[in-house]
């Protein structure tokens, strides 16, 4: 049912909406390949929306098992635009590691050196009044923490 709201009414905003209810579905017949499906959907045809992260979010728990690096690579670029302020220095880390992955050593250690700098620049936002980002602390720091370890690993910290 909801496959067929985003078919039939694919330029309505209640599109990407029903491609995000597809992921987040329990039983009623939604297979794993659905959820893939509706990922993949949400990143090419919705980029520009949050529910574009959420499908990005479900293509990372599937890599490297299902997901290929470029795809999730590109998932990871549409999500750190349309994700939550929070999310997006993991965005940035998820795609050093795949770029580490592919070998694209110079273009990781860029991604991770961005994550780095986000997450700072969060991390000095959160104790700001009204901000709403010290609840998020922690995973701000851990995309940094992450990101540092990844940069030692490559050879590139500093």
């Amino acid at each position: 049912a909801y496959q067929d709201v985003a078919d039939r009414f694919g330029s309505s905003p209640y599109a990407p909406r029903a491609l995000h209810k597809i992921l987040i579905l329990e039983g009623e017949g939604v297979t794993p390949g659905h959820r893939l499906a509706a990922a993949r959907r949400l990143i090419a045809e919705y980029p520009h929306r949050g529910e574009a992260a959420r499908g990005a979010h479900l293509l990372a728990d599937s890599y490297p098992q299902t997901i290929r690096g470029e795809e999730l690579l590109s998932a990871a670029r549409v999500a750190h635009k349309v994700d939550h302020l929070q999310e997006r220095p993991g965005w940035l880390v998820t795609q050093g590691l795949v770029l580490r992955d592919l070998g694209r050593r110079e273009e990781a250690v860029q991604a991770l050196r961005a994550a780095r700098e986000e997450a700072l620049t969060l991390q000095q936002r959160s104790g700001e009044p009204g901000s709403g980002l010290a609840t998020f602390r922690a995973q701000i720091d851990s995309a940094l923490v992450e990101a540092d370890r990844l940069l030692r690993e490559l050879g590139a910290a500093g």
